[in-house]
């Protein structure tokens, strides 16, 4: 529109035959028609199309096409020779992600945040038999086709970190302002999904059951007796329960989240062999997804030199080592899929402008990490998790759910700030989606810890909108019973709302 007038004067040779020598250039931008929808799987470009986070730069190469070019000269006879390159078109990526679930979770993580303000929390579903992730949200988006905009979504905290500049600036004054602004930048734009990483407290459980099962140190109808706690060298470590959750088998260790009967296990396995089984579940290094900015966990993993019997006591029922979302995910997948381990992905499909096939990512398992027999196993004390356990409040009615819930301290335990988190599947017995709902101190800096009620009212609600999306059909049994609790039985793995726990 601003040059419409100029090339209509332009174009009239005759009324303006002395209107030459100027020209104008087109230049592609991209827009993203949905504005904050998953910005953090997306990404974003700059200048020359450079893609910057998420697929648009784990896949530039394939996104950008070749420009076109038309140059000339002046032969011997004083004619102009045109030559045309011919512009080669970019490629189009096709993405796992699902807009109707990345939408559901998106909506569910604002009311939240808006609610309650937590710290941060991330939403992350996946289809646990091919790696696809389905939808993955953290607690903000930003505006793709403004991604430097900081108002409405850094925090007045972040803002005032960036310097005001006065009117003469040395250059050291204006690289420490770019520095600052950088850092807020990438605090937005980090995938929280995959690159933020925290101790993932009892979600954790299923993975020290599936170890000992492997190995044959236990059996499914093998039985632990919970006192109340585990007596170490230099501490008393003790389960939710204090009382103690009585003679109980790891399936039901899992539904009532025992930390006693994991912490039993723990010792059966050893330091050597459940620090190297860990290995083989993906923790402590990265999974691969195609994005930029994952983790790996690496240096916050317990090494076997180095950990002592306390460190795999509280390892057990995860404490003490760090992950990240996309980690843990993946190795519950494999665990409920059959034992199989998918590289978690978020593209399935590059296309040529003509329709012919660049790539397609085939969902090929990368290795294997429990049999089936061990899945099943694990499933049943999942099940009873929601039956009848600790997750009973993230059931919906006439759906078979199954899950595990988690509570871990953060930073300093005197702090007394926790992350609390479910992941889980539907359907019960042969999942078509697992997800994994993580709340990082749920109602902020007040000082309230929160409780895994929280986390659970998120997760029902999510799963009220996706179970039907996904065709999830309720269970045809009219026995079926509503287990939720009401507000005033909601737990911590256990626990009364609000009360501290070492889970």
């Amino acid at each position: 529109e601003e040059i419409k007038a100029f090339l209509a004067i332009s174009d009239d040779k005759d009324n303006n035959p002395y209107v030459k020598g100027v020209t104008f250039e087109s230049e592609y931008q991209r827009k993203y028609p949905f504005s904050r929808l998953a910005s953090h799987v997306i990404g974003f470009t700059v200048s020359g199309n450079v893609g910057n986070w998420g697929i648009e730069e784990q896949y530039n190469e394939y996104l950008n096409g070749v420009d076109g070019r038309e140059y000339g000269y002046v032969n011997s006879d004083n004619i102009m020779e045109k030559i045309t390159k011919e512009a080669t078109d970019g490629d189009t990526v096709i993405s796992t992600i699902d807009f109707n679930i990345q939408t559901i979770i998106e909506k569910y993580i604002a009311q939240w945040k808006e609610q309650y303000h937590p710290d941060n929390m991330g939403v992350l579903v996946m289809n646990p038999k091919n790696g696809e992730v389905l939808a993955m949200a953290g607690d903000l988006n930003y505006d793709l086709n403004n991604p430097r905009q900081l108002e409405g979504i850094a925090t007045q905290e972040q803002i005032d970190t960036i310097p005001v500049l006065g009117d003469n600036p040395t250059e050291e004054e204006k690289q420490a302002k770019t520095n600052a602004e950088l850092a807020v930048y990438n605090a937005i734009w980090r995938n929280y999904c995959i690159s933020d990483t925290f101790e993932p407290g009892s979600t954790f459980k299923p993975v020290t059951v599936a170890i000992a099962l492997e190995q044959g140190l236990i059996s499914g109808d093998m039985t632990f007796l919970c006192d109340g706690g585990e007596q170490y060298p230099r501490n008393y470590i003790k389960c939710h329960k204090t009382s103690g959750h009585g003679v109980i088998t790891a399936a039901q260790g899992l539904a009532f989240s025992c930390n006693d009967a994991m912490m039993q296990i723990g010792r059966l396995e050893g330091i050597m062999m459940f620090s190297n089984y860990i290995r083989k579940f993906g923790f402590g290094t990265k999974t691969g997804i195609d994005l930029p900015g994952e983790s790996s966990c690496d240096k916050l993993m317990y090494e076997p030199d180095t950990m002592t019997d306390t460190d795999l006591a509280i390892s057990s029922f995860g404490q003490g080592s760090n992950v990240t979302m996309i980690q843990l995910a993946s190795a519950f997948s494999s665990i409920i899929n059959g034992g199989y381990y998918y590289e978690p992905h978020v593209v399935k499909q590059i296309v040529k402008s003509n329709g012919s096939i660049v790539k397609n990512v085939e969902a090929a398992p990368v290795k294997q990490t429990v049999t089936k027999a061990t899945s099943d196993y694990i499933k049943t004390g999942l099940r009873g998790c929601v039956d009848y356990g600790t997750g009973k409040s993230a059931a919906v009615p006439g759906y078979l759910i199954s899950g595990k819930t988690g509570t871990a301290q953060k930073g300093d335990r005197k702090d007394n700030k926790w992350i609390i988190s479910f992941i889980g599947h539907a359907p019960a017995e042969n999942p078509k989606f697992a997800i994994y709902v993580v709340i990082d101190e749920p109602y902020g800096t007040t000082g309230t810890s929160g409780s895994s009620a929280d986390v659970l009212t998120l997760t029902h609600n999510i799963l009220e909108k996706l179970l039907p999306y996904m065709n999830v059909y309720k269970d045809a049994s009219d026995e079926y019973e509503d287990t939720s609790s009401s507000p005033d039985e909601l737990t911590v793995d256990g626990i009364p709302a609000g009360t501290a726990s070492s889970n």
